[in-house]
């Protein structure tokens, strides 16, 4: 951060003659030394401010900023922030932004001022003013979940695991996510308690026969059945997806952690960006694996393990919570080809509210 320009204001200026007439005060008329220039002080200036709009309450804003110095270098900045909810804070940075998280309803301020490698401090902080309001919030694009219900004995079910491949392909796992629980009987190597109870959740829900493989389920509510080809699954599921896609969600669900040999861990961060309803929400997640040799060709989307759920009680704007959970992982299962998928379904409903998705990459 080197000083090569500077915007002289009528102030800066002022200043700067008032030091420099004092350092002669002070040093004298002695032509004969080597004259002392007095040290000017550095500026800051803001280039993000959201003070020309408001903002929603409960949103993160970021502040970002710039600093020069006319005789040297920026060392550091030193900021405030406060706002009506009583939130003053201060500290000291090297960085040129700042994230103020979840902000509160009202009027905010946030002053910085750059400081220069002899201590001098910017005499004129730079400063942004915002204002966040409260309301409905606004909804946030919708990370479609595909379930796929399945079996080892279903002739059409690699029909409807590529065509779903295909539109994971053409949508990106940040519009769409799938996963597959296999069901038994008929027997099912792949098959657990876990995935065959699920299975009987939407068997019950939807007056659908535990025979009527496959079954895709969208977001919980709609179902199709059956997938004689790959062209027609295909066409059937991006009629789906499409519908759900246009539907906003009130939520943001995203997911970080890793898994290797023998364990893993992820931490699932819902967050509340339009009022939620529902008294009856659940975040569940679930650990999958691709490409299972258990068949030809192998299976796709594999639910290896339901982690343990939790009840989502949050639901007013700019509420937010994670959940950990780790993973424990099974020997026979291939780590490189496994992935987390977290999804929030009101219960009541079925409903999926939201889902995410973290790849072991």
């Amino acid at each position: 951060m080197s000083g090569a320009l500077r915007r002289w204001t009528a102030g800066t200026l002022a200043t700067t003659v008032a030091a420099l007439a004092a350092a002669a005060l002070v040093g004298g008329c002695d032509w004969f030394d080597d004259p002392v220039a007095a040290n000017l002080p550095p500026w800051t200036e803001l280039t993000d401010c959201p003070s020309a709009r408001n903002v929603q309450a409960g949103d993160d804003v970021t502040i970002e900023w710039t600093g020069d110095d006319p005789d040297g270098d920026v060392d550091h900045y030193e900021w405030s922030y406060g706002s009506d909810a009583g939130a003053d804070t201060s500290g000291v940075t090297d960085e040129e932004s700042i994230t103020i998280e979840g902000v509160a309803e009202g009027d905010h301020l946030f002053e910085v001022a750059a400081v220069d490698d002899e201590d001098a401090v910017d005499p004129n902080p730079a400063t942004c003013e915002f204002t966040a309001v409260s309301g409905g919030g606004e909804l946030v694009p919708r990370v479609v979940l595909v379930e796929y219900l399945t079996n080892q004995f279903c002739p059409n079910c690699p029909n409807g695991e590529e065509a779903l491949q295909n539109l994971i392909d053409q949508y990106g796992p940040d519009e769409l996510t799938v996963i597959a629980y296999h069901y038994s009987p008929p027997p099912d190597a792949v098959a657990t308690t876990e995935t065959i109870a699920r299975c009987d959740v939407y068997f019950s829900a939807h007056g659908i026969p535990p025979t009527a493989f496959p079954v895709a389920v969208f977001d919980g509510l709609r179902t199709v059945l059956g997938a004689p080809t790959v062209a027609s699954a295909e066409e059937d599921y991006a009629f789906e997806i499409d519908l759900r896609r246009d539907v906003g969600s009130p939520i943001t669900v995203d997911l970080t952690g890793s898994i290797e040999a023998g364990r893993g861990s992820v931490a699932v961060k819902v967050k509340v960006h339009s009022t939620l309803s529902g008294a009856s929400n659940v975040v569940r997640i679930a650990v999958f694996e691709d490409d299972v040799p258990e068949h030809v060709p192998p299976y796709e989307f594999v639910v290896r393990n339901m982690l343990d759920d939790a009840p989502l009680t949050i639901s007013a704007v700019g509420d937010s919570v994670v959940v950990e959970r780790d993973i424990v992982v099974d020997p026979s299962w291939n780590v490189n080809n496994l992935g987390v998928i977290a999804f929030v379904q009101d219960d009541t409903t079925l409903e999926i509210i939201q889902s995410g998705r973290l790849l072991n990459e």
